[in-house]
């Protein structure tokens, strides 16, 4: 039995629900997993994920925030990544008793649903057969719910709800699906002048960017004229820096809250 359903986060979610525990999602393009990644974390008791692409793919859906933290909080024995030839290939959700096939046409993205026993057996072969000659694809992702936690122990509540507002808003459609969380993190840090120090050790501990990144983008905001920083003296150490919001983005910080401030600097 077949049938061709709209192609949403939602959707995907409510199809994985239904269909076990494991899935083999072969040959995603970017905007798959973004979705993938939004429908998964909708979901009380998310399946396994074994995700077969090509590795420009992986490397840059990964490199996103928050796709990259919303696949991160699956546990590491619900989330396999394996980096294949599979560029030309048609992207299928292999299920163990479903088969989401993605359909693509100028302006739509469908995707066909098909619980065929042979049809489904088939593709669960052929997705078995190139994962054995896949490569497992490493490294590190975020985990959004750690994000969030981590943020409110180490930098406050109010940074942690800032990012909050930032992860929400790339689920808005009228927005891209990704923002910039290393300037995310040193806006809504510089709205309550934290230090530097403390924002930079926090962003290399949940994996989301090195020191070295953060001080490339705090410079870029400081000529925007967006930041400013002042000297705090550390003991007999090196003065560390205490990032502020410099105006008029502090004032439109208090009467508007983050959000305008990501608009313009963190798409």
């Amino acid at each position: 039995m077949s049938s061709v359903e709209p192609i949403t986060p939602s959707a995907l979610a409510e199809r994985m629900g239904e269909s076990g525990d494991e899935w083999t999602v072969l040959a995603p393009e970017r905007e798959t997993l973004v979705k993938l990644a939004r429908g998964v974390a909708e979901l009380d008791d998310p399946p396994a994920l074994e995700i077969v692409a090509d590795g420009k793919t992986l490397r840059e859906t990964l490199r996103l925030f928050p796709t990259n933290a919303r696949l991160g909080d699956l546990s590491p024995d619900r989330l396999s990544l394996w980096e294949a030839d599979v560029e030309a290939m048609t992207t299928e959700l292999v299920g163990s008793s479903v088969v989401v096939s993605e359909l693509r046409t100028p302006g739509e993205r469908t995707f066909g649903v098909s619980t065929d026993h042979e049809f489904v057996a088939a593709l669960a072969d052929e997705a078995a057969s190139i994962q054995k000659s896949a490569v497992e694809f490493g490294g590190r992702l975020p985990g959004l719910s750690r994000v969030f936690e981590s943020a409110a122990d180490r930098l406050g509540p109010e940074l942690a709800a800032d990012l909050e507002t930032a992860v929400a808003l790339t689920d808005d459609p009228t927005h891209p699906d990704s923002i910039h969380a290393v300037r995310v993190a040193l806006l809504a840090a510089s709205a309550q002048d934290l230090l530097f120090y403390d924002v930079t050790s926090w962003v290399e501990s949940r994996n989301i960017a090195s020191k070295a990144t953060c001080s490339r983008h705090r410079g870029r905001l400081e000529d925007r004229g967006v930041l400013t920083s002042s000297s705090v003296a550390d003991g007999g150490g090196r003065p560390r820096k205490r990032c502020h919001l410099a105006e008029p983005y502090a004032s439109r910080y208090e009467r508007e809250g983050i959000e305008p401030l990501l608009q313009q600097c963190c798409f």
